[in-house]
Protein backbone atom coordinates (compact mmCIF):
# COMPACT_ATOMS: atom_id res chain seq x y z
CA UNK A 1 0.00 0.00 0.00
CA UNK A 2 1.25 3.45 -0.88
CA UNK A 3 0.55 6.56 1.19
CA UNK A 4 0.96 9.96 -0.44
CA UNK A 5 0.49 13.40 1.09
CA UNK A 6 1.36 16.47 -0.96
CA UNK A 7 1.58 20.13 0.04
CA UNK A 8 1.43 22.45 -2.98
CA UNK A 9 2.81 25.99 -3.01
CA UNK A 10 2.70 28.38 -5.97
CA UNK A 11 5.61 30.46 -7.16
CA UNK A 12 5.70 33.31 -9.67
CA UNK A 13 8.47 35.07 -11.56
CA UNK A 14 8.61 38.85 -11.27
CA UNK A 15 11.57 41.08 -12.13
CA UNK A 16 14.12 38.28 -11.80
CA UNK A 17 12.79 37.15 -8.44
CA UNK A 18 11.22 33.78 -7.62
CA UNK A 19 8.40 34.26 -5.12
CA UNK A 20 7.27 31.23 -3.10
CA UNK A 21 3.93 32.08 -1.50
CA UNK A 22 4.26 30.55 1.98
CA UNK A 23 7.87 29.39 1.73
CA UNK A 24 10.48 32.09 1.14
CA UNK A 25 11.75 34.76 -1.20
CA UNK A 26 14.56 33.47 -3.40
CA UNK A 27 16.39 35.92 -5.63
CA UNK A 28 18.29 34.67 -8.65
CA UNK A 29 21.30 36.42 -7.16
CA UNK A 30 21.16 33.83 -4.38
CA UNK A 31 19.54 35.52 -1.42
CA UNK A 32 16.88 34.11 0.88
CA UNK A 33 14.31 36.01 2.91
CA UNK A 34 11.13 35.04 4.72
CA UNK A 35 7.63 36.06 3.66
CA UNK A 36 4.14 35.36 4.98
CA UNK A 37 3.57 31.67 5.75
CA UNK A 38 0.46 29.53 5.72
CA UNK A 39 -0.03 27.06 8.56
CA UNK A 40 -0.05 23.37 7.74
CA UNK A 41 -1.21 20.92 10.39
CA UNK A 42 0.58 17.59 10.59
CA UNK A 43 -1.47 14.46 10.06
CA UNK A 44 -0.71 10.75 10.38
CA UNK A 45 -1.99 7.84 8.32
CA UNK A 46 0.08 5.16 10.04
CA UNK A 47 2.52 4.85 12.93
CA UNK A 48 5.53 2.88 14.07
CA UNK A 49 5.77 4.79 17.34
CA UNK A 50 2.33 3.73 18.64
CA UNK A 51 0.68 6.99 19.77
CA UNK A 52 3.86 9.01 19.25
CA UNK A 53 5.32 10.97 16.35
CA UNK A 54 9.05 10.80 15.54
CA UNK A 55 9.22 14.38 16.86
CA UNK A 56 9.30 15.33 20.52
CA UNK A 57 10.88 13.96 23.68
CA UNK A 58 14.47 12.94 24.43
CA UNK A 59 16.78 11.12 22.03
CA UNK A 60 20.34 9.79 22.17
CA UNK A 61 22.19 9.21 18.94
CA UNK A 62 25.12 9.46 16.57
CA UNK A 63 25.84 12.32 14.16
CA UNK A 64 27.94 11.68 11.04
CA UNK A 65 28.68 14.04 8.15
CA UNK A 66 29.17 13.17 4.49
CA UNK A 67 30.39 14.87 1.33
CA UNK A 68 27.38 15.95 -0.78
CA UNK A 69 29.25 15.26 -4.04
CA UNK A 70 30.31 11.63 -3.55
CA UNK A 71 28.90 10.49 -0.20
CA UNK A 72 32.26 9.90 1.46
CA UNK A 73 32.45 10.16 5.25
CA UNK A 74 33.91 13.43 6.57
CA UNK A 75 36.16 12.92 9.62
CA UNK A 76 35.39 14.64 12.90
CA UNK A 77 37.52 17.81 13.24
CA UNK A 78 40.67 16.91 15.17
CA UNK A 79 40.29 19.81 17.62
CA UNK A 80 37.18 18.08 19.01
CA UNK A 81 38.95 14.79 19.75
CA UNK A 82 41.08 13.83 22.73
CA UNK A 83 44.78 13.73 21.77
CA UNK A 84 45.17 10.18 23.15
CA UNK A 85 42.52 8.88 20.75
CA UNK A 86 44.29 10.54 17.83
CA UNK A 87 47.67 9.18 18.91
CA UNK A 88 46.39 5.58 18.99
CA UNK A 89 44.30 5.93 15.84
CA UNK A 90 41.07 5.34 17.78
CA UNK A 91 39.19 8.47 16.80
CA UNK A 92 35.45 7.79 16.34
CA UNK A 93 33.60 8.26 13.07
CA UNK A 94 30.53 9.85 14.68
CA UNK A 95 29.80 12.32 17.44
CA UNK A 96 27.50 11.20 20.24
CA UNK A 97 24.53 13.50 20.81
CA UNK A 98 21.68 13.97 23.28
CA UNK A 99 18.67 15.73 21.78
CA UNK A 100 15.62 17.19 23.52
CA UNK A 101 12.59 18.34 21.54
CA UNK A 102 9.62 20.30 22.89
CA UNK A 103 6.63 20.56 20.56
CA UNK A 104 4.44 23.65 21.05
CA UNK A 105 0.73 23.35 21.70
CA UNK A 106 -0.04 24.31 18.10
CA UNK A 107 1.96 21.27 16.93
CA UNK A 108 3.88 23.43 14.47
CA UNK A 109 6.85 24.83 16.42
CA UNK A 110 9.58 22.58 17.80
CA UNK A 111 12.28 23.78 20.19
CA UNK A 112 15.29 21.50 19.89
CA UNK A 113 18.25 21.43 22.28
CA UNK A 114 21.20 19.34 21.13
CA UNK A 115 24.13 18.34 23.34
CA UNK A 116 27.22 17.14 21.48
CA UNK A 117 29.46 14.91 23.61
CA UNK A 118 33.13 15.38 22.74
CA UNK A 119 35.17 12.16 22.31
CA UNK A 120 37.30 11.41 25.37
CA UNK A 121 39.25 8.62 27.04
CA UNK A 122 40.73 7.78 30.44
CA UNK A 123 39.62 9.82 33.43
CA UNK A 124 37.96 12.36 31.13
CA UNK A 125 35.01 9.99 30.54
CA UNK A 126 33.90 10.62 34.15
CA UNK A 127 33.19 14.27 33.36
CA UNK A 128 32.65 14.67 29.63
CA UNK A 129 33.05 17.93 27.77
CA UNK A 130 30.01 18.96 25.75
CA UNK A 131 28.77 21.58 23.33
CA UNK A 132 25.15 22.73 23.32
CA UNK A 133 23.04 24.19 20.52
CA UNK A 134 19.44 25.40 20.63
CA UNK A 135 17.19 26.02 17.64
CA UNK A 136 13.53 26.51 16.83
CA UNK A 137 11.93 24.71 13.90
CA UNK A 138 8.88 26.07 12.13
CA UNK A 139 7.30 22.88 10.77
CA UNK A 140 4.30 24.64 9.22
CA UNK A 141 5.95 24.33 5.80
CA UNK A 142 6.30 20.58 5.99
CA UNK A 143 4.53 17.35 5.17
CA UNK A 144 3.85 14.25 7.22
CA UNK A 145 2.90 10.76 6.17
CA UNK A 146 2.84 8.23 8.98
CA UNK A 147 6.35 8.22 10.45
CA UNK A 148 7.86 10.09 7.51
CA UNK A 149 8.25 13.81 8.14
CA UNK A 150 9.65 16.40 5.77
CA UNK A 151 10.49 19.83 7.18
CA UNK A 152 11.72 22.89 5.30
CA UNK A 153 12.96 26.04 6.96
CA UNK A 154 15.50 28.83 6.66
CA UNK A 155 18.80 28.33 8.44
CA UNK A 156 21.10 31.30 8.63
CA UNK A 157 21.75 33.76 5.85
CA UNK A 158 20.93 32.71 2.27
CA UNK A 159 20.41 29.09 3.30
CA UNK A 160 17.43 26.81 2.82
CA UNK A 161 17.39 23.63 4.93
CA UNK A 162 15.66 20.33 4.25
CA UNK A 163 15.26 17.96 7.18
CA UNK A 164 13.80 14.49 6.69
CA UNK A 165 12.81 12.32 9.65
CA UNK A 166 12.13 8.59 9.27
CA UNK A 167 10.58 6.77 12.22
CA UNK A 168 11.56 3.14 12.78
CA UNK A 169 10.68 0.32 15.17
CA UNK A 170 11.53 0.42 18.89
CA UNK A 171 11.79 4.22 19.05
CA UNK A 172 14.62 4.65 16.54
CA UNK A 173 14.68 7.30 13.84
CA UNK A 174 16.97 8.50 11.06
CA UNK A 175 17.25 12.25 10.48
CA UNK A 176 18.78 13.53 7.24
CA UNK A 177 19.71 17.21 7.15
CA UNK A 178 21.13 19.12 4.20
CA UNK A 179 21.41 22.79 3.29
CA UNK A 180 20.63 24.27 -0.12
CA UNK A 181 22.04 27.65 -1.09
CA UNK A 182 20.37 29.27 -4.14
CA UNK A 183 22.70 30.37 -6.93
CA UNK A 184 22.40 31.15 -10.63
CA UNK A 185 25.01 28.54 -11.56
CA UNK A 186 24.04 25.55 -9.41
CA UNK A 187 20.48 26.58 -8.44
CA UNK A 188 19.93 24.50 -5.24
CA UNK A 189 22.69 21.90 -5.50
CA UNK A 190 23.85 20.82 -1.98
CA UNK A 191 27.26 22.25 -1.15
CA UNK A 192 27.62 21.87 2.61
CA UNK A 193 28.05 18.51 4.40
CA UNK A 194 25.08 16.15 4.71
CA UNK A 195 24.28 15.21 8.31
CA UNK A 196 22.89 11.78 9.20
CA UNK A 197 21.53 11.48 12.74
CA UNK A 198 20.78 7.91 13.84
CA UNK A 199 18.85 8.30 17.09
CA UNK A 200 16.99 6.33 19.75
CA UNK A 201 14.15 7.78 21.78
CA UNK A 202 14.97 7.53 25.49
CA UNK A 203 11.87 9.30 26.79
CA UNK A 204 8.67 10.78 25.43
CA UNK A 205 9.15 13.60 27.95
CA UNK A 206 11.73 16.23 27.06
CA UNK A 207 14.36 17.27 29.59
CA UNK A 208 14.89 20.52 27.69
CA UNK A 209 18.59 19.88 27.06
CA UNK A 210 19.52 19.98 30.75
CA UNK A 211 21.31 16.62 31.06
CA UNK A 212 24.75 18.22 31.00
CA UNK A 213 23.88 21.26 33.13
CA UNK A 214 26.34 21.68 35.96
CA UNK A 215 28.75 19.12 34.52
CA UNK A 216 29.10 15.55 35.69
CA UNK A 217 27.86 13.84 32.53
CA UNK A 218 29.83 10.60 32.34
CA UNK A 219 30.53 7.95 29.72
CA UNK A 220 28.46 5.25 31.42
CA UNK A 221 25.36 7.45 31.38
CA UNK A 222 25.80 8.32 27.72
CA UNK A 223 26.43 4.69 26.77
CA UNK A 224 23.30 3.62 28.64
CA UNK A 225 21.20 6.19 26.83
CA UNK A 226 22.59 5.16 23.45
CA UNK A 227 21.84 1.49 24.04
CA UNK A 228 23.61 -1.55 22.50
CA UNK A 229 22.68 -0.74 18.88
CA UNK A 230 24.25 2.73 18.90
CA UNK A 231 27.17 1.77 21.15
CA UNK A 232 28.58 -0.87 18.80
CA UNK A 233 32.30 -0.65 18.06
CA UNK A 234 31.58 -0.24 14.35
CA UNK A 235 29.16 2.63 13.89
CA UNK A 236 26.42 2.85 11.27
CA UNK A 237 28.49 5.48 9.43
CA UNK A 238 31.05 2.81 8.53
CA UNK A 239 28.51 0.52 6.88
CA UNK A 240 28.59 0.05 3.13
CA UNK A 241 25.80 2.00 1.39
CA UNK A 242 23.17 -0.05 -0.43
CA UNK A 243 23.30 2.31 -3.40
CA UNK A 244 26.41 3.33 -5.33
CA UNK A 245 27.03 6.99 -6.05
CA UNK A 246 26.31 7.62 -9.71
CA UNK A 247 24.89 10.14 -12.15
CA UNK A 248 22.26 9.52 -14.81
CA UNK A 249 19.98 11.71 -16.91
CA UNK A 250 21.06 14.90 -15.18
CA UNK A 251 20.46 13.54 -11.66
CA UNK A 252 23.19 12.69 -9.15
CA UNK A 253 22.44 9.80 -6.78
CA UNK A 254 24.42 9.72 -3.51
CA UNK A 255 24.44 6.40 -1.65
CA UNK A 256 24.87 6.78 2.13
CA UNK A 257 24.99 4.43 5.12
CA UNK A 258 21.84 3.79 7.11
CA UNK A 259 19.94 2.84 3.93
CA UNK A 260 19.75 6.49 2.84
CA UNK A 261 19.94 7.75 -0.74
CA UNK A 262 19.90 11.39 -1.84
CA UNK A 263 19.21 12.30 -5.46
CA UNK A 264 19.36 15.81 -6.87
CA UNK A 265 19.56 17.51 -10.24
CA UNK A 266 17.55 18.36 -13.35
CA UNK A 267 16.03 15.28 -15.01
CA UNK A 268 14.79 17.62 -17.77
CA UNK A 269 14.89 21.28 -18.66
CA UNK A 270 11.65 21.98 -16.81
CA UNK A 271 12.51 21.10 -13.22
CA UNK A 272 15.05 20.64 -10.44
CA UNK A 273 14.50 17.95 -7.82
CA UNK A 274 15.98 16.82 -4.52
CA UNK A 275 14.80 13.48 -3.13
CA UNK A 276 15.80 11.97 0.22
CA UNK A 277 14.90 8.28 0.50
CA UNK A 278 15.22 5.66 3.23
CA UNK A 279 14.79 1.90 2.94
CA UNK A 280 13.18 -0.02 5.78
CA UNK A 281 12.81 -3.76 5.14
CA UNK A 282 10.81 -3.97 1.88
CA UNK A 283 9.56 -0.39 2.09
CA UNK A 284 11.08 2.71 0.51
CA UNK A 285 10.08 5.93 2.24
CA UNK A 286 10.55 9.04 0.17
CA UNK A 287 10.97 12.14 2.22
CA UNK A 288 10.90 15.80 1.36
CA UNK A 289 10.80 15.65 -2.37
CA UNK A 290 11.46 19.24 -3.40
CA UNK A 291 10.58 19.89 -7.05
CA UNK A 292 10.66 23.15 -8.95
CA UNK A 293 8.45 22.88 -12.04
CA UNK A 294 8.75 25.49 -14.79
CA UNK A 295 5.89 26.11 -17.18
CA UNK A 296 3.72 28.91 -18.50
CA UNK A 297 5.57 31.53 -16.48
CA UNK A 298 4.49 29.93 -13.19
CA UNK A 299 6.40 27.64 -10.87
CA UNK A 300 5.05 24.97 -8.54
CA UNK A 301 6.97 23.83 -5.47
CA UNK A 302 5.99 20.47 -3.99
CA UNK A 303 6.92 19.05 -0.62
CA UNK A 304 6.01 15.40 -0.36
CA UNK A 305 6.25 12.62 2.19
CA UNK A 306 5.44 9.11 1.03
CA UNK A 307 5.79 5.42 1.70
CA UNK A 308 5.76 2.62 -0.87
CA UNK A 309 6.81 -0.96 -1.45
CA UNK A 310 10.29 -1.66 -2.78
CA UNK A 311 10.16 -3.00 -6.32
Amino acid sequence: QTFIAVLMMNMHIRKGVLILKSLALIEVASSLAPIKRQLHTFHRTSTLFASSSPLGGDFAGLDATFNPSDGTLIPIPVHLIDESLLEWGQEPKCLETLVSEDVADDGLTVERNSIVVLPATGCAVDNLETMKKSEKLDTSEGDVNGDVIGVQYESGDKCYRLESIFGMDDGYRMRVVLDLIPSEKDFLTPKSPIHLHYERRTSEESTGGTRADGGGLDGRTVSGLLGPELSKKKSFAEEKPREKTRESDGVRHIGLPGNVTISYGSPNSNCWTCDICHELDDCIRGVTTAAIQFGGGDLDFEVEAWEGEDD
